[in-house]
């Protein structure tokens, strides 16, 4: 279905724009979405227009889709150089053009945004403790699951990296909240 390309971005887009996104269409979604996707986009193409049109609209959405496509590509090729030279480009390419990076490129699933952070909080990128919780209360608002990787560290009894980064979610839930205003 040609008019399901991009429909999760769209989709959620447009309830970052409107009011009701948790009572009206019982979002699971914390806030952060909501509030990151209202700046992403072009926001007249989201006054009172129905999904079709918002696609044709909204050139800003599919671009912004496609640029942390690229950029999750050159970061997994930066990170895997700085572990293992060999082999670093084939599995770069591996996991850029795979099956789940290229779906969620497909539908335009927050992934793309939250996988840019999962980079930045786990990878060997950032040196700052608190820029990476922050980026770790980046990944948790934009997919709650992945809270599961906050709670591993507690068995390599990392306790403070786990405040930390449970610091970090809560200020990012905040300010989102702030931000979204639902």
């Amino acid at each position: 279905d040609t008019d399901d390309t991009f429909r999760d971005w769209y989709s959620t887009a447009i309830w970052a724009h409107e009011e009701g996104a948790y009572d009206t269409w019982l979002s699971v979604y914390p806030p952060l979405t909501f509030a990151v996707l209202k700046f992403l986009g072009i926001p007249a193409c989201y006054e009172y227009a129905p999904l079709s049109t918002v696609r044709d609209c909204d050139w800003l959405g599919i671009a912004v889709i496609h640029v942390f496509y690229v950029v999750n590509a050159v970061l997994v090729s930066i990170i895997y150089m700085r572990i293992d030279r060999k082999t670093a480009l084939p599995r770069a390419f591996t996991i850029t053009a795979g099956m789940p990076m290229l779906f969620g490129l497909e539908r335009g699933n927050v992934i793309l945004l939250c996988f840019t952070c999962v980079m930045l909080a786990w990878g060997p990128l950032v040196r700052s403790a608190r820029w990476r919780w922050l980026n770790v209360g980046m990944v948790v608002n934009f997919k709650v699951y992945m809270i599961a990787a906050v709670l591993v560290q507690l068995v390599r009894r990392r306790w403070l990296w786990v405040e930390g980064a449970v610091l970090g979610v809560v200020f990012v839930y905040l300010v989102s909240f702030l931000i979204y205003g639902e």
